[in-house]
């Protein structure tokens, strides 16, 4: 029988009402429990008002309407019937409470209404909850709760919805203002996160997503979700791991927070990212006017055309690749390591920016430092002329390779933009390594250059009157004069020389001469070492040369009425490189105008000044007034040609001569294999073999969840593979055509490495349906089916030969 006891409503049969605190028979009630065989019905609205409690136990049941108010609350145990026999709605107020334990029987007059109150539910709540208002309100999914309305509820404004453990629900489209929350294995499936809306992805939550103008804070490892158009923000949270973001272009942004790493990922245009103190981000591409600004960690940084990468206090990024087009700042104290700055790039070091390790600048590369920066500048390339100190105090940065091309005369050149080139007084070398150049005011500037003592140089100035530091240097050899030969360094400015035209002697008189220094750089190949190219005695013909001559890989040699560098004839018999010397000077002679000369009975060429010098120092007597640029294809007397038709019959011919004369090998070819040793690494190591081998198509089986692999082969430069008169010194691994992925049985064409210039680990796109790789390319795959293994196809139109090399481990490898 229904009654009251202690404030408490127990009812057994019909009642009609149901609002509480309310009171029954006269005696008040706060609380009310529906029994087994219960009924409240109503025959309008009922209010659950602060302080009152209606709890449905299992056989009791509610009917009709029922508000929740403030600080109301409504509790459905597992078996209690809500809406049996009418629509019952029930609306849940700001600070009301409705709680649905699993079990309980949700018929189809059971609706549910958010009005800024709270739903806990521990059952599948299908379209019972079908109205979200803009009062907010929010939904509390725990273990066995489910929502998947049939069309979306939810409306813009304060309205949430919590996943907790063994909870799940699909079909979400969030608004702005709304707020998605999955925590420790719940899931969702199928949501999007417009703008304004926010998620917060738990560690050890499990989703599907598509971010489209809002924001995901994401702390599980990694967070899954594509996309959307419109962009939105990523924001990794401590100790979470992702990797493969690639954004579309347009406004998406991506937060490494401390304690966070994010690797493999394409930042594009109008894209940025965002590295806090305590942050990392690895391997990562930007492009087309995209931005990363660092404050915590980067390594392997490639900055392609338009996009930018600024390292501010607390920063540090290393081993970037800025790539034509690209730009790297650093500002307050940012650190930059090793990096290399290609033609076309540019490097900014404002005041207090920091250099740790080495920058290698190759010309075209724009660089400018701070005279603090510290560290190393590597200058690489012919004609470096882009390297900037600014400061007025003595650079402490290292730089190297500052030198001059001895075939092309092309030099190098430091422009230190707050010393006046008026102002420099003398120049003079404390010591082998350092250049001090002493001011008007008797102040110095001093730079810490390797081998400077032994560059010849020459001072100039920009258009703002800044100096300009420049080297020159000759090639090492004895040159033909009309009174016999003579030692290259003791030729002076005024001396006569032989030279040749149309294969007639003549004279021409010497305008400017130079020295150099080379130190070997064993580490590297040998024809970018250094070492010198080391021609036997009668090794092109009798008498020619009359002694061993020792010239650089780069210095030209004149045959057949052309110039061809020496690098291209070498046959490791008679012409090779000469690994027993680790240092040399090499000389160079500037003639009136460019000349065939004769070197130790060879044919070669004087130095062609192309215009990267701007003016001369007096030397001795000799003064040089406005001298004019010359060029190979109008100024040189004969043309360079490094065509294989032209240089592969004069390297046959001279290795023949060398091999009947029986000549030993100072160097062994290189042992050659065609064995590709073809596989796919993922981001986080693992090794991918090839499934099988149809003609030349290559299967790899693509586990789920991975949407890059890298294309890891054998590579080898065609000029050691085929021979020196191959003028390709590319290290290519294998040529790819089409490439095919097949998913759930669809299949589609994968394009990016016919496509994207600047995708990594690939040679330029020189064909529109192949490409080179350079042994280790990244390959996307797109976006995958979830829980899916694909086949990935990949056509190798060409490969090999690799040379043979000896590992650790003493297995010959390519």
């Amino acid at each position: 029988m229904t009654n009251v006891s202690n404030e408490t409503l127990y009812v057994t049969d019909h009642v009609s009402g149901g609002g509480a605190p309310g009171s029954y028979n006269g005696s008040r009630f706060v609380t009310t429990i529906v029994e087994s065989g219960g009924e409240i019905y109503n025959d309008s609205s009922a209010s659950i008002q602060s302080g009152g409690l209606i709890i449905v136990s299992s056989g009791g049941d509610i009917e009709n309407n029922y508000i929740i108010d403030n600080g109301g609350n409504i509790e459905f145990k597992s078996g209690s019937i809500i809406g049996y026999s009418s629509e019952t709605d029930v609306t849940i107020n700001s600070g009301g409470i409705l709680t649905i334990d699993n079990g309980a029987e949700q018929y189809q007059g059971a609706v549910y209404s958010l009005s800024g109150g709270t739903i806990v539910s521990y059952k599948a709540m299908g379209d019972t909850l079908n109205s979200w208002s803009d009062a907010g309100g929010t939904l509390i999914l725990n273990s066995g709760g489910t929502y998947n309305p049939s069309s979306n509820a939810l409306v813009a404004g304060n309205n949430e919805i919590d996943i907790n453990s063994g909870a799940t629900a699909s079909s979400l489209y969030l608004l702005s203002g709304n707020k998605l929350v999955i925590g420790s294995n719940g899931s969702a499936a199928d949501v999007t996160i417009n703008s304004g809306a926010t998620a917060v992805f738990s560690a050890g939550a499990i989703e599907y997503a598509t971010l489209n103008g809002g924001v995901i804070s994401a702390y599980n490892s990694p967070p899954y979700f594509t996309w959307g158009s419109s962009g939105g923000t990523l924001i990794l949270e401590s100790g979470v791991v992702d990797a493969g973001e690639t954004t579309s272009a347009g406004n998406a942004n991506i937060y490494v927070n401390s304690g966070a790493i994010l690797q493999k990922t394409a930042i594009l245009s109008g894209n940025t990212l965002e590295v806090k103190s305590g942050g990392v981000v690895s391997s990562f591409t930007i492009s087309s006017d995209g931005g990363v600004g660092v404050q915590g960690f980067t390594s392997s940084a490639t900055v392609s055309n338009g996009g930018v990468l600024e390292v501010a206090s607390g920063g540090t990024i290393a081993n970037n690749t800025v790539e034509s087009g690209g730009s790297l700042y650093a500002r307050d104290e940012g650190v930059i390591g090793t990096t290399t700055v290609s033609s076309g790039g540019s490097l900014y070091a404002f005041s207090g920016g920091v250099i740790s390790g080495n920058v290698t600048a190759e010309r075209g590369a724009q660089v400018t430092i701070p005279s603090t920066a510290g560290g190393t500048v590597t200058l690489t390339g012919d004609g470096n002329s882009d390297l900037v100190i600014t400061g007025n105090t003595s650079p402490t940065t290292v730089i190297s390779g500052f030198t001059q091309n001895v075939g092309t005369g092309a030099v190098d050149s430091i422009t230190l933009e707050s010393v006046k080139a008026n102002d420099v007084k003398d120049v003079t070398y404390p010591d082998a390594d350092h250049v001090t150049f002493t001011l008007q005011d008797n102040s110095s500037i001093t730079l810490n250059i390797i081998g400077v003592e032994e560059i010849g140089y020459t001072l100039s100035e920009n258009s703002d009157g800044d100096l300009v530091y420049e080297v020159c240097f000759l090639a090492d050899t004895l040159i033909a004069t009309p009174n016999g030969t003579m030692a290259v360094q003791d030729l002076k400015p005024g001396d006569v020389i032989v030279s040749y035209q149309d294969g007639k002697a003549c004279h021409t008189t010497v305008t400017w001469a130079g020295k150099a220094h080379c130190t070997v750089k064993s580490d590297k190949s040998d024809d970018e070492a250094g070492y010198p190219v080391r021609i036997l005695q009668d090794a092109i013909a009798p008498g020619v040369p009359f002694k061993d001559l020792l010239v650089t890989a780069e210095h030209c040699l004149f045959f057949d009425n052309a110039f061809i560098p020496a690098r291209m004839l070498v046959n490791g018999r008679s012409v090779f490189y000469d690994r027993s010397v680790p240092s040399y000077d090499y000389y160079h002679i500037e003639t009136e105008d460019h000349s065939v000369i004769m070197a130790d009975g060879m044919l070669t060429e004087s130095y062609l000044d192309t215009g990267n010098r701007n003016a001369f120092r007096q030397q001795g007597n000799v003064f040089i007034f406005n001298p004019q640029t010359k060029s190979w294809e109008n100024d040189a007397a004969a043309p360079l040609d490094v065509s294989r038709e032209r240089v592969e019959p004069i390297y046959r011919q001279i290795a023949q001569r060398a091999e009947k004369r029986r000549l030993p090998l100072q160097t062994l070819p290189p042992a050659l294999t065609t064995e590709t040793n073809l596989h796919l690494r993922s981001a986080n190591g693992h090794i991918i073999q090839p499934l099988r081998t149809v003609d030349k198509c290559v299967m790899f089986m693509i586990p789920d969840g991975l949407d890059t692999v890298q294309i890891v082969s054998n590579s080898s430069k065609p000029s050691d593979t085929r021979g020196p008169f191959v003028d390709d010194r590319r290290n290519l691994g294998v040529l790819i055509g089409e490439v095919l992925f097949f998913e759930g049985n669809k299949k589609r064409e994968i394009i990016h490495h016919l496509t994207d210039d600047a995708l990594n680990g690939w040679y330029g796109i020189a064909h529109p349906s192949a490409r080179w790789t350079n042994g280790n390319a990244s390959l996307p795959l797109g976006p995958r089916k979830p829980g899916s293994i694909g086949l990935l196809s990949l056509s190798i139109e060409a490969a090999g030969p690799y040379c043979v090399t000896q590992d650790e481990e003493g297995k010959k490898t390519a």
